[in-house]
């Protein structure tokens, strides 16, 4: 008796350990945002999102995926040959993880080319969570020139050098590694824990561990610009030339490269050099950033926050009206 009166006193216990835990995760906001999209397979990329879906994120955001499968507000294929269209490639910086859509870099340009009154048009956000370089060129060439763009731009920073896409294994929306374990969990538990600020401070305590290990191991030669990735962006090229439609790269640091007031590795300064081989216009933004700012996302060193989106946004502002009232 005594035994199953203390089982149930440690039950309780703990019930209230890990609800305050729970409670307290949440004030505090100790991790990132999450994810709530839909994932579908596809043959060739990683995924795609869901059409006409949204889901809410454990900050209570709205991620909307529109009519084309992609952030922002609905993409008429029909184009006034008086308007103008910017396709924004990327992986989730240029998605704009933690954020509201309006605060990604593509909303606010979108925004204040309209507002000057010298754009006519819109600016489409192609960001998808986890694509690298080659994975953007296969978006473009299989899906976004539909879109008959005027220019293509590419956000790229420290996690595109690699031609290893994700490999996902797409079930019921969500996306698991192939080897894990998750896959024969029923997906409402895992939408339970997704919505759980306990659950994703420990993931991010451990990916924080992780990442200090890669760090610590790193050095330079590591950290120089891959041939594969030089193939990847040289067929993004291509099918710009194919399609007739220009195309720049945005480079976005990290946290340190900001403190630091330079990139910490080598790979965006080979990739500017290489840009300019293949004549490819280069946008730096790392001078734009100030030290003193909130330039990344709650505890986050590599998404930029509001404010970092803005800093983008304002630097390709004046360089696309420029460009559109040259030609």
């Amino acid at each position: 008796m005594n035994l199953l009166k203390n089982m149930v006193l440690l039950l309780i216990a703990s019930i209230i350990c890990v609800a305050f835990l729970e409670f307290a995760s949440r004030v505090l906001k100790l991790h990132g945002d999450t994810d709530p999209t839909y994932y579908l397979s596809d043959p060739v990329l990683p995924f795609l999102m869901k059409p006409n879906s949204q889901g809410k994120s454990i900050y209570g955001k709205i991620l909307r995926i529109n009519n084309h499968g992609l952030r922002g507000p609905d993409i008429d294929l029909f184009k006034d040959i008086d308007k103008k269209r910017i396709l924004i490639l990327g992986d989730s910086v240029t998605f704009g993880y933690c954020l509201d859509y309006e605060d990604t870099f593509s909303g606010i340009l979108e925004k204040q080319l309209v507002s000057s009154k010298k754009f006519q048009g819109e600016v489409i956000n192609a960001g998808h969570i986890g694509f690298n370089i080659k994975d953007s060129a296969n978006y473009y060439k299989i899906y976004g020139n539909k879109f008959n763009p005027d220019i293509i731009i590419i956000a790229v920073n420290r996690s595109d050098n690699t031609s290893q896409s994700l490999d996902y294994l797409i079930k019921d929306g969500i996306s698991y590694s192939k080897n894990s374990k998750w896959i024969f969990i029923p997906p409402f538990i895992k939408n339970i824990l997704r919505k759980s600020s306990l659950y994703m401070t420990i993931g991010l305590v451990k990916a924080r561990i992780e990442y200090r290990k890669v760090i610590a191991q790193s050095v330079d030669a590591s950290t120089s610009m891959i041939d594969s990735v030089k193939i990847d962006l040289k067929n993004l090229k291509k099918h710009a030339i194919n399609f007739d439609t220009p195309l720049w790269i945005v480079a976005v640091p990290n946290e340190r490269d900001v403190i630091k007031g330079e990139y910490q590795e080598k790979f965006l300064d080979d990739l500017r050099k290489y840009s300019e081989k293949l004549n490819i216009p280069f946008i730096d933004t790392l001078q734009d950033f100030k030290k003193d700012q909130q330039n990344y996302c709650l505890n986050d060193q590599a998404h930029p926050s509001k404010v970092g989106h803005s800093i983008i946004a304002n630097n390709l502002y004046e360089k696309v009206l420029n460009y559109f009232v040259i030609n």
